[in-house]
């Protein structure tokens, strides 16, 4: 295959799929990512977790040749990524680091449109497309594209970092520990943000973690790595179940509570009354406290959905099940389903009005069960 340079341009428009076949990277003899293999689908996000050297950055970075592997190749819908040249094939990937990257020197509007500037992208069309990434990130344009870097909080800088990896829009997205310097309470912010922006990429993503909490939340699947190899791959639910017969998978998730899990009541984590809000059509003019952590209504064809505070505007699944549900059942259930929230009833067949039962948040089992300060 001939080698693919800036004048042949980017091999693709979307992903289909990213395969790892058989990645080695060693330094001064010691295996950093050995015979590393795994198959990533287009559109996925893939959490990569494990504990410190086990490979995840080594690997990230491969993928877009910051580092070249010894043994092995990445392809990307099956075109190995050594045969394009290195700057042709970042533009096609989102980058994300923990530390942003952003250039003091620029105001925020200059930092996001650099990658459009280099691609020689007009000047009208690049002011377009800030605004428009702002508003993605959930940062007003007109208050913070002016502001330079050290004008920003912690949580500000790292919006605007993903917003510059998605200015290009790019189909894959790299990002290592996006999260991990900020404190507890922001990171858990950013994660739900995270949550709902992921809905409106559709692109492929590729997300390193030592935080075992997030990788479950974020991921659709999620890779544990070992000493350089793939030790075990799944869904969030799948990965709890092989956890049971798994020392080193329940090692890593949280041997203690899990272990409670599966015998543990869901019931034992609802939230009290005055923690939610229930709308009804004839309430319309009920006011929503700031300390209420989910309101929930019913839509036309009368399914319970809930909201979150910090994001009206957005609407989720509710699951509904029995009185008797565990917690391990209580996180199988909310990942087949999607939801974040689950309803507990002596007859889930008959949730309506104000008698909903026991209302109880996916984030609190994760937390139960995983550990996580966030």
């Amino acid at each position: 295959m001939p080698f693919l340079s800036e004048k042949n341009g980017i091999p693709w428009k979307y992903i289909e799929s990213i395969r790892l076949d058989s990645l080695t990277k060693s330094y001064n003899g010691s295996h950093v990512v050995r015979d590393l293999s795994l198959t990533i689908q287009g559109g996925e996000l893939i959490a990569l977790i494990g504990a410190s050297g086990s490979g995840k950055t080594t690997t990230l970075r491969m993928m877009n040749r910051l580092i070249e592997p010894d043994d092995g190749a990445v392809l990307i819908n099956d075109i190995p990524v050594r045969t394009i040249e290195p700057r042709v094939l970042r533009r096609s990937m989102g980058y994300v680091i923990q530390q942003t990257g952003l250039l003091p020197h620029l105001t925020v509007s200059a930092n996001i449109g650099l990658p459009l500037k280099i691609a020689h992208v007009p000047e009208g069309e690049i002011a377009h497309r800030v605004c428009s990434l702002l508003s993605l990130v959930r940062l007003d344009p007109d208050t913070y594209q002016h502001r330079k870097p050290a004008e920003l909080s912690g949580g500000q800088q790292q919006r605007v970092g993903l917003a510059r990896a998605l200015a290009t829009d790019p189909p894959l997205l790299l990002m290592d520990e996006p999260f991990g310097a900020l404190d507890p309470l922001l990171r858990r912010e950013l994660q739900k943000e995270f949550l709902e922006i992921k809905k409106h990429l559709g692109i492929t993503i590729i997300f390193v973690t030592h935080d075992v909490h997030e990788a479950f939340l974020l991921g659709d699947r999620v890779a544990l790595l070992h000493e350089g190899g793939l030790h075990a791959l799944g869904t969030p639910s799948e990965l709890l179940l092989a956890a049971r017969n798994d020392p080193l998978l329940s090692y890593f998730i949280g041997d203690t509570r899990l272990s409670y899990s599966i015998t543990t009541p869901a019931i034992s984590l609802a939230l009290r009354p005055d923690e939610y809000h229930i709308r009804t059509d004839e309430m319309k003019s009920d006011t929503i406290r700031s300390d209420h952590r989910v309101i929930l209504s019913f839509d036309g064809s009368g399914a319970l959905q809930g909201t979150f505070p910090d994001c009206l505007q957005s609407t989720v699944p509710v699951a509904v099940a029995g009185y008797d549900t565990t917690m391990h059942q209580a996180v199988l259930l909310c990942t087949r389903t999607g939801s974040r929230v689950l309803v507990l009833h002596d007859d889930p067949g008959a949730v309506q009005g104000k008698d909903i039962g026991h209302v109880i948040l996916l984030d609190d089992i994760m937390q139960f069960l995983f550990g996580s300060e966030s």
